[in-house]
């Protein structure tokens, strides 16, 4: 089933078979409901002179948008499902297909392979990712350094690289990579960062009793991520809210953190 989506910022078509976002979602995303401050940043940030990598594309909602204001577009999504999902959404818009490349890939700190399925590398694919999956599901699956990616897709620096991540734990890793901050920095990325605090060890409740306390250690090992997070990436470039308000230090950032607040704007410099 063909889905047409309207709105300002994008007219695209859209396969909602085997899609288990939904039309739901795709009427959100034409009415400014899902995610409208990463809506705006795209808006706000690409067109035609823009490198626009979108790490955890998911059925290719952003990476759409993106491309319709002429950006240049390398997406990635390793599940297979829902990369078929985004494959088929990029074909059925052919004006768009031009400027847009998926990869079936898992971005992470370093290069290797690693099977899908939840037991293998929580730090890169966690549990989130795999709602709805069942053991049939399991293949082999790229997983690809940053560092290496930004290289070989931004090679022209009179262009401007933007990247959204949203990688459901898997993001941690990453920005505790010296070597991958010391590369955004040399790109003069502007990073559209999506946290999620616990993720990649989600709390799971099992013993009575015990679990208040253990909620009270779980979420105090998050606090303490954060802040070390928070003192590496400051090195390399400025760490905003959404709205464009400067977070200033570390523990501001993990406070916003541990209330809910998850998305933050890096520019690197």
């Amino acid at each position: 089933m063909i889905f047409q989506v309207q709105s300002k910022s994008l007219s695209a078509k859209v396969e909602l078979d085997g899609d288990h976002y939904g039309e739901s979602y795709w009427q959100r995303i034409a009415d400014r409901k899902y995610e409208p401050d990463t809506i705006g940043f795209i808006e706000d940030q690409c067109n035609t002179n823009v490198d626009f990598m979108d790490i955890g594309a998911a059925n290719g909602a952003m990476t759409l948008i993106a491309a319709s204001r002429g950006a240049r577009v390398s997406a990635y999504e390793p599940d297979p499902r829902i990369h078929s999902v985004i494959a088929r959404n990029i074909k059925l818009n052919p004006d768009l297909e031009p400027l847009i490349t998926v990869h079936k890939k898992a971005i992470s700190a370093e290069s290797g392979t690693l099977k899908f399925r939840k037991d293998e590398d929580s730090a890169v694919l966690s549990s989130i990712v795999f709602t709805g999956h069942d053991a049939s599901t399991e293949v082999e699956i790229e997983k690809v350094s940053l560092k290496e990616e930004i290289e070989n897709f931004h090679q022209n620096n009179s262009r401007r690289l933007i990247l959204k991540m949203d990688i459901e734990g898997a993001e941690w890793g990453i920005l505790r990579s010296v070597e991958i901050l010391k590369c955004l920095s040399l790109h003069k990325s502007t990073l559209l960062l999506a946290v999620h605090p616990g993720f990649y060890r989600p709390f799971v409740p099992k013993m009575r009793g015990l679990d208040n306390i253990r909620r009270v250690i779980w979420h105090m090992r998050n606090f303490s991520e954060s802040l070390m997070v928070f003192t590496l990436v400051n090195k390399f470039g400025n760490i905003r809210r959404t709205n464009l308000d400067r977070v200033r230090n570390r523990k501001q950032f993990a406070t916003l953190i541990l209330g809910g607040y998850y998305e933050f704007i890096v520019e690197f410099h």
